[in-house]
């Protein structure tokens, strides 16, 4: 269940981005909430130590409404518990896209900087670009959206 309240966490964000009006906004809003809810049911937390919780934090470390966020943390690892990186994500490496032999890494800021666009990658010889949709992550290989033929690109605006 944990699995799927994150996959429509993630769907429900998608949704949030297309939205135009206000009213858009606020229906997408009050889903996430939701989900955000349903999942600290799910994983056995009070909502209200949550709430508890986001409040200590705004307070530590400052709320979004400065316009500073996080750009990037680390996936827990175990045997790793209470360790810290040694270093932090600094804003110039915002969108970074790292391509190495066998392997490609686009972070989620790339993929919203390219609002459309999509983003390159090279993996193994092979050029894929991402594209960030309202349905998830498309993936072109041989090139950009632009450069496909007109009956094989996919709308990309939400529907």
């Amino acid at each position: 269940m944990r699995h799927a309240l994150a996959a429509k966490l993630l769907e429900e964000v998608q949704e949030l981005l297309a939205a135009t009006d206000p009213d858009e906004v606020k229906a997408e809003l009050a889903d996430l909430l939701e989900v955000v809810r349903a999942t600290a049911e799910v994983t056995g937390v009070e909502w209200a130590e949550v709430e508890v919780m986001a409040n200590d934090k705004r307070g530590s470390r400052g709320g979004f409404g400065s316009g500073a966020v996080l750009v990037g943390t680390e996936w827990p690892t175990p045997g790793r518990a209470g360790q810290k990186a040694p270093t932090m994500i600094t804003l110039r490496h915002l969108g970074k896209v790292l391509s190495e032999q066998r392997r490609g890494v686009v972070s989620y800021n790339a993929l919203l900087a390219a609002s459309g666009e999509g983003v390159q990658v090279e993996v193994d010889g092979h050029r894929l670009t991402m594209l960030l949709t309202r349905d998830g992550v498309e993936l072109i290989a041989g090139g950009d959206a632009a450069s496909l033929p007109a009956q094989l690109a996919l709308p990309l605006e939400a529907k």
